[in-house]
């Protein structure tokens, strides 16, 4: 039966909780005994900084567990997802890259590399968050559970060096909320969070490099600038332009040589890390995995000025249709929107992100202050260059792509509450009630988009990044799950229909693949399979035709 809230996207529904949470605001008097000891007691937690940094990391993952019976741990389903996954993989076996397979062209696959090395072509930090669970024999998904953690606590630790202790764990708690319980940062493999890790070191090692000039500060410094490289790195490197002036200008004033040294020894470490596994992976220590796949299969170029590539010679039909079809269409709608649609299209993406309606009420109500605050005024040049970057990259429609402006977004949505809660409307603290209410708005849409799908709530395009509850392929889970079950090994030959989804990959493998207990591999010619039926021929093989209702999984004739 459909119910009277079905019709509304889930956005819309925050409006009205939001809108529900300013008239109370306007309608209560009384003084708040219950919140003044709330405040009282989280306010001591907050004052002891090395426990408010724990309980920061904790509180998302906390929640996010004791949602498990009703939302499951998804299973991968997109082309970035598989690629983390080979990284973690690889990582967890001890090696920066795999040897190519002998029968590598029914391997081949998006955003993986498999000439000169079998590899993933994503940068290695979000991969190395999800080896960590990898090597004790636990699922991938405790890495990025882990990796969320950390992003609250290092917010947490960042806000720190900028506001009061209160203040501080207000925010990350805010964003342990917002972003660390359902969104797809937690609820995928494709990450988001090593990036605002770096982002928050970054922001939170250069005031306590200026006011105490340790060395230990500037090796804080030099790790998130290494963080952001292997995360993210042309948008890491348009975010430390500012904090870099900011820390020279410093260093020449101050003669800081001791903290300038330890930041130069430790950057060249990073940097020599980096040309070691460039050069482990693709050959070429210059050479990074990204753009050694991307010139090798990519037909658009990675920003909206640069002209298109020569479509290269594919031996997979699917892989053509990505590459010089699919992606060429999404370049030319991108091109051909113009530079105020295609600002105007990423904003609100990243608005529903980031911001919504929850936060969006005090950062417009507060606007005129923390544009003139001196204060903010590094995190507004931090996140200016960063969006007039991002504006100009073909791919930026995702959040993740900002995910190093979490820190200083934040920054300034915990400065926008701060200057809310002195807000007063015929003497009622009108903005003290409202700051009070925002963590229940965010914890009541947790349990609302939690609760979407069965409820029968639309979850439109717009918010399934931040309300990230689908469960993934789930028919390539089971499939594995089944012949699994079967016991011995299994080769599955993959065939797609003419209408096949192209963002949709079935053939991924991990970094062992004649170990594995399920090898997944294309479709070729009779020729070309015999030879690969030949060097399995321990293995039971299978025919499957995902694009069938239901799937269709056959004995190979």
């Amino acid at each position: 039966m459909t119910t009277f809230y079905a019709a509304f996207p889930l956005i819309v529904i925050e409006f009205w909780v939001v809108a529900a949470a300013a008239g109370i605001a306007l309608s209560i008097r009384g003084g708040g005994t219950f919140w003044k000891r709330l405040e009282s007691l989280l306010g001591g937690l907050a004052r002891r900084r090395k426990s408010a940094i724990l309980a920061a990391g904790l509180l998302p993952v906390a929640l996010r567990l004791l949602l498990l019976p009703a939302m499951p741990p998804r299973v991968p389903a997109i082309h970035d997802e598989f690629s983390f996954l080979l990284a973690g993989d690889t990582f967890a076996h001890g090696r920066a890259a795999n040897p190519p397979h002998p029968m590598w062209e029914h391997f081949e696959s998006f955003h993986i590399l498999q000439q000169p090395t079998y590899a993933s072509m994503e940068p290695p930090a979000q991969g190395l968050l999800l080896a960590i669970p990898m090597v004790f024999g636990l699922r991938p998904w405790v890495g990025v559970a882990l990796g969320i953690g950390l992003m609250c606590a290092a917010i947490c630790w960042m806000l720190q060096g900028w506001f009061p202790p209160g203040w501080a764990l207000f925010g990350a708690a805010l964003v342990g909320i917002r972003i660390g319980v359902v969104s797809y940062w937690m609820n995928s493999f494709q990450g988001g969070a090593a990036a605002a890790i770096g982002g928050a070191l970054v922001l939170g090692a250069l005031p306590r490099l200026q006011r105490r000039g340790r060395v230990a500060d500037a090796l804080a410094l030099a790790l998130g600038v290494g963080v952001l490289a292997n995360s993210r790195p042309f948008e890491g490197m348009l975010f430390c332009i500012a904090p870099a002036a900011v820390a020279i200008a410093w260093a020449v004033r101050k003669r800081a040589f001791r903290a300038v040294a330890a930041l130069a020894l430790a950057m060249a470490c990073i940097g020599c890390l980096m040309a070691w596994y460039n050069w482990r992976v693709t050959g070429n220590p210059a050479a990074m995995p990204h753009q050694f796949n991307r010139d090798a299969y990519a037909v658009i170029p990675n920003f909206v000025w640069q002209s298109l590539r020569p479509i290269p010679a594919y031996r997979h039909e699917t892989m053509r249709k990505f590459y010089a079809e699919h992606d060429v269409e999404f370049w030319r709608r991108q091109v051909g929107m113009g530079l105020p649609m295609r600002f105007a299209t990423k904003a609100f993406s990243f608005w529903i992100f980031y911001l919504g309606p929850v936060f969006s009420l005090t950062v417009l109500g507060a606007l005129p202050c923390l544009l003139r605050s001196r204060r903010m005024r590094l995190f507004w040049v931090v996140m200016g260059v960063t969006w007039a970057g991002l504006l100009g990259v073909v791919y930026t429609l995702s959040p993740h792509y900002a995910a190093p402006l979490t820190a200083p977004l934040f920054a300034l949505i915990v400065q926008s509450m701060r200057y809310a809660r002195s807000f007063r409307w015929r003497n009622r603290r009108v903005g003290l009630y409202f700051v009070r209410t925002v963590p229940i708005v965010c914890l009541l849409m947790t349990g609302i988009s939690v609760a979407a799908r069965p409820l029968g709530i639309v979850i439109d395009e717009t918010a399934t990044t931040w309300y990230a509850n689908d469960p993934g392929n789930v028919a390539r889970a089971e499939t594995i799950r089944d012949l699994e079950a079967l016991g011995g090994k299994h080769l599955v030959v993959v065939r797609y229909g003419p209408s096949h989804n192209l963002d949709e990959e079935w053939v991924y493998n991990g970094a062992d693949i004649d170990g594995a207990a399920v090898v997944w591999a294309r479709g070729m010619s009779p020729a070309e399979d015999g030879k690969l039926l030949e060097y399995f021929k321990d293995r039971k093989a299978w025919a499957l035709e995902p694009d069938r209702k239901p799937v269709r999984l056959t004995p190979y004739r």
